[in-house]
Parts: C-alpha cells; structure tokens; sequence
C-alpha cells in the first residue's frame, strides 16, 4: 500500500469521509466490485427463478 494512499485517507477521515486504502489499489478495487455484482446477479437470478419454479 502507498504511503500517498494512507496520506490521503487520512485526510478525508479527517473531512468526515469514511476512507481508506486497499491493498493492490484501483486494480484491486475494481476486482471486488466485480465480484460484488456478480454476487447480486447471482442472487436476483435465484430469486427470480424461485418465484417462477
């Protein structure tokens, strides 16, 4: 993790924001979001298919 990303967070927590750094930065975030709404995806396609079975 960079120093300049712990810097920042701490600037933004500091303004009231709830920030921090990740590990593997930008790349890493956009993994985790992916992941997230392929969880939801997921999930609304058994809720829907559920309802119809």
């Amino acid at each position: 993790m960079g120093k300049r990303a712990d810097i920042a967070a701490d600037e933004l927590n500091k303004l009231g924001f709830n920030a921090f750094s990740i590990e593997g930065g930008f790349v890493a975030w956009k993994q985790e979001v992916e992941e997230r709404q392929n969880t939801v995806s997921l999930e609304n396609f058994k809720d829907v298919y559920d309802k119809n079975v």
